[in-house]
């Protein structure tokens, strides 16, 4: 049996840290994909991205430096010994913050799962996904899960009735052309606190209401004072433009919402053309509302 699974990285607005934090998560069209295989006497996992191979009779004979692999990691928790060959692959960087372990991790555990000949159980392939990142030590929020398992863009801590996280019915087409983002070079150290937990919940009341071009204005520029290069970097060539910016997790992408004109040039094509007049490149984000896919 060969079955082939993918999933969407993603990007965080963070509304802070903690039991009870509000995070929202939009999916993107950068996808990472495993490929497993069965039927074989042996064991080999290769992380394409990593150029990293084991091979073995088993998971258990891999040896302690498979024991940092997550792929090996995930299919040890699926249940999963001896008899096949995976393969793991991204079509993004690890080191952009954009959720890209967790998308590996995502599509391992989907291909077990098939490969075990179990129903499809989003529920179950999540929670062993966050379950690896977290022993890891990047433990995801539920819309990070929610968005990698269904795409879209998902809320956590809004709402306790909602449950872990909810999809948002907002206009994929209409984000697309307010975000971008933005790549500043190697991955900094210092990370900023995001922003706090009223300001997301006032962002998903406009995005459910189509008031897109409302986000910038409540995000603003972000909590001042926030140590982060990357970010103020990015508000300094902004200036006094109207757009919010925020750093992609600890990686080296920053994300800017501007909204664009409706008969002329509007926020973002402003936006757009400082960072163009800075040496920067803008690039658009696409979302992704296949979320996991299993063939």
């Amino acid at each position: 049996m060969i079955v082939e699974a993918t999933a969407p990285c993603s990007i965080e607005l963070a509304g802070g840290t903690g039991e009870g934090a509000v995070r929202l998560a939009i999916a993107i069209d950068r996808r990472a994909s495993c490929r497993l295989e069965t039927g074989h006497e042996a064991v080999a996992v290769h992380a394409k991205d990593q150029l990293r191979r084991f091979e073995g009779r088993s998971l258990a004979a891999l040896g302690p430096a498979a024991d940092a692999d997550r792929a090996v990691r995930v299919l040890r928790a699926a249940g999963m010994e001896t008899g096949f060959r995976a393969e793991t692959q991204a079509r993004v960087p690890s080191d952009t913050g954009l959720a890209v372990g967790l998308a590996v991790s995502v599509a391992v555990a989907a291909a077990a799962e098939a490969a075990g000949a179990n129903e499809h159980r989003p529920a179950a392939i999540g929670a062993l996904a966050a379950g690896v990142e977290a022993a890891l030590g990047d433990a995801p929020s539920s819309a990070d899960v929610g968005a990698a398992l269904l795409g879209g863009v998902h809320v956590s801590g809004a709402d306790a009735s909602a449950g872990p996280c909810r999809l948002l019915a907002v206009d994929p087409a209409r984000i697309e052309e307010c975000l971008l983002l933005v790549d500043v070079g190697p991955p900094a150290n210092a990370v900023g606190p995001g922003f706090e937990g009223p300001k997301v919940r006032e962002t998903v009341a406009a995005l459910e209401a189509g008031r897109y071009g409302d986000v910038a204005g409540i995000l603003g520029m972000g909590t001042p004072g926030s140590p982060d290069p990357r970010v103020a970097r990015i508000r300094a060539v902004v200036g006094t433009l109207t757009a919010a910016v925020w750093a992609c997790r600890t990686g080296r992408l920053v994300a800017v919402w501007a909204a664009p004109g409706t008969r002329s040039a509007g926020p973002r094509e402003a936006v757009e053309g400082a960072l163009r007049d800075a040496g920067l490149r803008p690039f658009p984000a696409r979302v992704d509302v296949r979320g996991l896919e299993v063939e």
